[in-house]
């Protein structure tokens, strides 16, 4: 691995708080935090080798598009024990015998009923394993059922033989425990083998989610426009253009890109408005929209919000200059190679947007575009290309997307994507040996529509020995907030960060300061931001408790997020200078953030 200048949507990203490797100095890893011995987390959602679509990890994450069910922590190097099982297999249950030839174990089943095998293992409480198992034989094809920790819950190892991997969190009882249970409810006669590879510690504060429809998806997605390079989709309503195939031609010249994927829209000869319209798309509080142009024809061209605020902006390509433009609509025309031009028109604020693109009258100079109605002569149009519609007040690198869920990748940052009632939880982080705390994300807040959990420790804010931030602290409130409680609540919001807006978030929290002053010290994007008390604490001395983190919801229950997670990294202890600076660089580099 090595340091790069990263991109969001074209905008770099300065790491110049972290010494230049070419000096001899070593690389920052988060990794660094937690050598010393500091409990904690880093989730890192780049790094899909530490990704699963299941909470059992069994189903690995290849690509954008898929759920993410378990994030393992890097935090300790994802390291492996020593093997747990320290007893021969038995029988699990009356129902059934166990002969061990070798290394493989057959169970058969002597009554009709639940029959199988178990090992005796040794765990401490809380922790994470990595169970390896082969199925050599399944006589009856049945679901095997595997208990990988000895809990309640058993997963369905399917009916194949070949080996299969769990990832599942220990008993929490300390001590000798039946682990793993293999079994099938099965007939007199039926038997199947197995050899158990290994079951060995996972290292680490794992976060599973193990209800399907609560898992966040991984995606890299930032272009919310769909087909914006085929503009004969059905996606694009076409009004007084001839069809493609028509006088329109799909794919008729060399894009911005190179590749003969620009489209010629040609105005039909019947006196008409001029223009392609996508569909509406969600709603955002600040947008950018943009196409790639190029006269052919005709020169003046337009955009318009066409779904709730009707603004727009009109260009002429003869010079590469704005006509027009409603008030308080940012405007952007960028001269490319070959006579392309790349325009946009940022709006503040919208329910909904959909994408207007209008070919002006040749005499056109202001006003409306929808009032630019004209007769085109048979022959002139414009070539189009490159449609998007990003987040944000910057048109950003373009995004090539066909359907939602196809898309360009390379260049593009991979985020976990947070809706409705997706989250995460951990098991129990032991904590109480200390009374320090840092937290840093990387996260996009897409709503101030209602309070929403990025991270929390304990069940609620007024957990003992809790902690949270908050994206947004307060519904309608364009904010982030941060908490502590021990015997109070102490409590800041910090403003003015109106969504949708990407940044690194960081917060220290510590028991032992006198005020809310010493006690919380949050910083957005390497910056102290300005802040308000919401409750003045002080919260109280002691040390952290010992708790599961909840990502994404309180308690997996409420305060959903609507958002995006880059990075996330949670340790019990105080960041030196430099450990901080480097921390927020790097978590800047995952999130495209310019500290």
């Amino acid at each position: 691995m090595s340091w790069g200048v990263a991109t969001q949507n074209g905008v770099s990203v300065s790491i110049a708080s972290i010494v230049s490797l070419s000096s001899g100095a070593t690389e920052f890893s988060p990794y660094d935090l937690f050598t010393g011995g500091a409990k904690g987390a880093w989730y890192d959602p780049s790094d899909y080798s530490t990704l699963f679509q299941d909470s059992a990890g069994t189903t690995p994450v290849t690509a954008v598009e898929q759920p993410v069910g378990l994030m393992l922590d890097k935090s300790q190097g994802l390291a492996l024990g020593s093997e747990l099982v320290t007893g021969s297999a038995s029988a699990y249950s009356g129902n059934g015998t166990v002969a061990t030839v070798g290394d493989t174990v057959t169970a058969t089943c002597t009554t009709n009923g639940i029959y199988g095998i178990t090992w005796l293992s040794t765990f401490v409480s809380n922790l994470w394993v990595l169970l390896t198992v082969e199925v050599v034989t399944n006589s009856a094809s049945k679901s095997l059922l595997i208990f990988p920790n000895g809990n309640s819950t058993a997963l369905a190892g399917g009916t194949t033989t070949g080996s299969k991997s769990f990832i599942a969190l220990a008993p929490t009882a300390t001590g000798s425990t039946r682990c793993p249970i293999f079994y099938i409810n099965g007939l007199v006669g039926e038997s199947f083998s197995v050899r158990l590879v290994s079951i060995k510690s996972y290292a680490g504060n794992h976060a599973s989610q193990s209800t399907a429809a609560s898992r966040p998806v991984l995606r890299a997605r930032y272009n919310l426009l769909t087909y914006s390079e085929q503009f004969d989709n059905a996606v694009w309503a076409r009004t007084g253009l001839d069809a493609f195939g028509s006088g329109s031609v799909a794919n008729a010249t060399t894009a911005p890109d190179g590749t003969t994927t620009a489209d010629f829209i040609r105005p039909g000869t019947t006196l008409s408005g001029q223009r392609l319209i996508q569909n509406p798309v969600p709603s955002q509080t600040a947008q950018t929209l943009s196409i790639y142009v190029k006269a052919s024809g005709y020169s003046k061209v337009a955009l318009k919000e066409s779904q709730t605020t009707g603004n727009y902006a009109s260009f002429d390509l003869s010079n590469g200059t704005v006509l027009a433009n409603t008030a308080g609509v940012g405007t952007s025309i960028t001269a490319l190679p070959n006579s392309w031009y790349r325009i946009s028109m940022t709006l503040a604020s919208a329910t909904s947007c959909g994408l207007q693109v209008s070919v002006l009258a040749p005499v056109y100079t202001t006003g409306d575009p929808n009032g630019s109605t004209f007769s085109g002569d048979g022959t002139s149009g414009v070539f189009v290309w490159g449609a998007m519609l990003n987040p944000g007040s910057s048109a950003g690198t373009y995004q090539r997307i066909a359907a939602a869920t196809d898309y360009a990748t390379a260049g593009f940052l991979p985020y976990l994507d947070f809706i409705t009632d997706d989250s995460f939880s951990t098991g129990s982080i032991d904590f109480t040996a200390t009374d320090k705390m840092f937290v840093c994300a990387g996260i996009t807040k897409n709503s101030d529509s209602g309070t929403a959990t990025v991270l929390e420790a304990g069940t609620n804010a007024y957990s003992s020995a809790g902690f949270n931030l908050f994206a947004p602290r307060d519904a309608t409130a364009a904010t982030y907030g941060f908490s502590l409680y021990q015997t109070a609540l102490a409590s800041y919001s910090a403003a003015t960060f109106a969504a949708p807006i990407t940044s690194v978030v960081s917060c220290a929290y510590d028991y032992a300061g006198a005020t809310i002053a010493d006690e919380i010290k949050p910083r957005i994007n390497g910056v102290i931001p300005s802040l308000t008390i919401q409750n003045a604490g002080p919260a109280g001395t002691g040390n952290f408790g010992n708790y599961s983190l909840y990502i994404g919801r309180r308690n997996n229950a409420s305060l959903p997020l609507n958002g995006r997670i880059y990075q996330m990294i949670v340790c019990g202890k105080t960041l030196s200078a430099s450990e901080l600076a480097s921390t927020e660089a790097f978590v800047a580099t995952k999130t495209g953030v310019t500290l």
